[in-house]
């Protein structure tokens, strides 16, 4: 391992409370890629060529999202729709900067992360909690993906052929549209929080019908993937038609990473 990369690894191991372990196993033991990481009252379980260290621990080591947290007015208690939750990072970090969870509806599409994610919330988050192994789209439909362990740029739209499938399995996803899952999880209700990470899906979602229940959403925190500037113009367009306006931008981090207030919820 070069001496930059041991000492860039070292630094995201050390805020974690077994941060001795952990080393001396990314060091020694690498094949060794299942871990569980402590940090206060978390265990959090990470597993390296899922590129887990790149999802839910970035989430929890940075300030990728906690810095927006600042910007938001929020109750004592939250509801939070996590989609694209990876192995739960979005949570746990909300867990450790205090805050609690009214309601919880984490999804994630792909079966290996979704394990984790079951492992992370069930073991670490109290309240009421849905966990929902599916895909976030446009219309109600099912994807066979070739998915690995995970990996954070697992996507709908990824190749789905044998030949780029190596090391891969086949699984059949469900696809859901944003009111599919709103109202099955919320009712006439709101959440506090809808945090989007679906890797290009947010185009798709914003250019059917089914996502007037974003409406019911008081934040928006969405990460924005490369793509036309048609798209983009339209996905900005129809959050402005739901009443929202844009808050922050993360170029500085994650160049994609916006967070937007619905100003009809104030």
């Amino acid at each position: 391992m070069k001496l930059p990369n041991l000492i860039r690894g070292i630094r995201f191991l050390w805020p974690f409370d077994n941060h001795w372990n952990l080393i001396v196993s990314r060091i020694f033991f690498r094949k060794n890629a299942l871990l569980v990481y402590r940090k206060n009252d978390l265990e959090i379980l990470i597993d390296h060529a899922g590129q887990d260290h790149n999802g839910t621990r970035l989430c929890i080591v940075t300030d990728i999202y906690s810095r927006f947290l600042a910007r938001m007015t929020l109750p004592e208690t939250i509801s939070v729709l996590d989609l694209g939750a990876n192995g739960g990072g979005f949570p746990l970090m909300l867990h450790l900067h205090q805050k609690r969870f009214s309601r919880l509806v984490c999804v994630e599409m792909n079966p290996n992360t979704f394990q984790r994610l079951q492992f992370n919330m069930t073991r670490n988050i109290p309240g009421e909690l849905t966990l929902i192994n599916g895909a976030v789209c446009g219309e109600h439909r099912q994807f066979e993906l070739f998915l690995g362990r995970g990996d954070i740029s697992d996507s709908i739209y990824a190749p789905q052929s044998v030949s780029s499938s190596e090391g891969r399995q086949s699984y059949v996803v469900q696809g859901y549209t944003f009111d599919e899952l709103f109202r099955a999880q919320f009712g006439a209700g709101a959440a506090d929080i809808c945090k989007m990470d679906i890797e290009g899906a947010e185009y798709e979602v914003m250019a059917t019908p089914g996502h007037q229940c974003l409406r019911a959403c008081r934040y928006l925190l969405v990460e924005l993937h490369t793509t036309t500037p048609e798209r983009l113009q339209q996905f900005a367009s129809e959050l402005e038609s739901a009443g929202f306006a844009l808050l922050d931008a993360g170029a500085d981090k994650i160049p994609g990473e916006r967070l937007y207030e619905n100003k009809s919820l104030q």
